[in-house]
């Protein structure tokens, strides 16, 4: 006879292997319907984890002059958002060969990654373990290595160093590395997540960064944009903050400004 706490926790694991099964099916389900939208890439599978990891890019990365990585936050799954984020990394990817083109640079090329190689945190129950709770750095340190070593690999077989764009949310500048100047922000009217201040401070109150609108107008060429909203909305297609993000990935930020 089984004891009734024994037989609950059984059950649980099952119920729990089944979910992540049932996920990682799913995972590979979104990672085909991406795939073939053509010029995409499949960059790194990892199945061994909680969730699915896996990385896609749009255009080619052994060739390409600028490069974008977008490292999706809290809540991403390759299996719930993989096609939503790669379809605006693309739209990212046509605006920065727009603003090159109107730069008379228009024989520089562009790709696009989306970085999901990583057990993102998680709301909800990630709340009660520290590895997945949004409200601890654990995840974002576990992750680091293995995205550094993805950058340190973008250059790895060419001849050349392409222009690196490094794409995500809420970091701490003094923490990054980065050189004076290399650093850019756009924050949008009502991210909560930004002004409260969790994850190293407010980001609009750090000293070292290039800050560019997020606001609806007009950009550099006349054209209209929206603006953004909260702390989802940055790489909607044809809001002003894809469009300056697009300026950082082509190297024309302050051109593209106004």
């Amino acid at each position: 006879e089984l004891d009734g706490n024994v037989l609950g926790g059984l059950l649980s694991n099952a119920d729990a292997g089944l979910e992540q099964t049932s996920n990682k099916l799913a995972a590979l389900d979104a990672i085909d319907a991406t795939l073939a939208r053509g010029d995409r890439r499949l960059l790194t599978l990892d199945l061994s984890g909680r969730e699915a990891m896996a990385a896609v890019a749009v255009g080619d990365l052994d060739t390409a002059d600028h490069v974008a990585v977008y490292t999706p936050g809290a809540g991403s799954t390759v299996q719930g958002n993989l096609p939503g984020y790669d379809a605006q990394l693309s739209a990212l990817r046509d605006e920065t060969r727009r603003q090159l083109e109107m730069a008379g640079r228009e024989d520089e090329t562009v790709a696009a990654v989306t970085w999901l190689n990583y057990q993102a945190p998680h709301w909800g129950w990630g709340l009660a373990f520290t590895e997945r709770s949004p409200v601890s750095d654990l995840a974002a340190t576990q992750a680091a290595p293995r995205l550094s070593v993805f950058f340190d690999g973008l250059g790895a077989f060419r001849t050349d160093t392409p222009h690196v764009t490094a794409v995500g949310h809420s970091y701490d500048i003094a923490s990054l590395g980065l050189p004076s100047g290399a650093a850019y922000l756009v924050e949008a009217a009502g991210d909560y997540v930004a002004d409260a201040g969790t994850f190293g401070g407010d980001p609009s109150f750090l000293d070292g960064l290039t800050r560019l609108s997020t606001d609806a107008g007009l950009d550099a060429a006349g054209n209209s944009r929206t603006g953004s909203t909260g702390h989802s909305a940055y790489l909607d297609p044809g809001s002003m903050s894809s469009y300056n993000i697009a300026g950082v990935v082509a190297g024309t930020a302050e051109r593209s400004a106004r």
